[in-house]
């Protein structure tokens, strides 16, 4: 049986700032890199065999944090991309939610009747993220995986696992914080969730942007 660990990259400095990111960057803000830092220390007992990350700069800055002390190669993976926000992306959500308010409420609220103007349905999102979910069982077989992501990605992958992608259930169940971990095994065709999103390597609390209110009432 196999293990993996789920997370997301550190928080960014757009991530601050509140701009969609999707596929375009932006660096790791102080406090990201920690949230990093403490992840580090969670895993690291834990025995790792691979690390698949997403090719954007944020998850490979936070891959490079998590593995400084194992001799690993960090694989990127196409298919662990942030969803394409099209030309949402840079913009603060406030901005996008007033230009385009029919398609952020849809976003947010209702992602089965989502339609993007220019980027990446949640359909497109979850063919994806199951390509990828199904190549892990067949090349990856008995290994202990670190998959370092985002969070629309974390949140379609667990769903794809827990409601065989029904779109309309993707927001269901905690955020995804930056560096929370969920943890799965898998064996054969079979693949588990054991946890979500947990923060408990947390050394201090977000206090600002995205969902900063929401973690902060825990």
């Amino acid at each position: 049986m196999g293990k993996i660990f789920l997370t997301r990259h550190g928080e960014t400095i757009w991530n601050t700032e509140r701009r969609m990111q999707g596929h375009n960057n932006s660096p790791l803000s102080e406090l990201g890199m920690k949230q990093a830092e403490w992840l580090f220390d969670k895993l690291k007992d834990e025995q790792i065999d691979v690390v698949l990350s997403s090719p954007l700069g944020r998850a490979i800055q936070t891959s490079e944090v998590l593995i400084a002390n194992r001799k690993l190669e960090v694989i990127t993976v196409d298919e662990l991309k942030e969803i394409n926000l099209g030309c949402w992306e840079g913009c603060i959500s406030e901005v996008v939610e007033k230009d385009f308010p029919v398609e952020y409420h849809s976003f947010w609220n209702e992602p089965e009747k989502y339609v993007p103007i220019d980027g990446e349905s949640f359909l497109q999102l979850n063919e994806r993220v199951t390509f990828f979910l199904n190549n892990v069982l067949v090349h990856y077989k008995n290994k202990n995986i670190l998959i370092v992501a985002h969070a629309v990605v974390i949140k379609a992958l667990l769903n794809a696992i827990e409601t065989n992608g029904e779109i309309s259930r993707l927001w269901e169940g905690s955020h995804i914080f930056p560096t929370s971990l969920s943890t799965l095994s898998y064996e054969n065709d079979d693949i588990r969730i054991n946890s979500i999103g947990d923060i408990s390597h947390y050394k201090e609390q977000l206090k600002r942007g995205w969902f900063a209110e929401e973690e902060l009432e825990k």
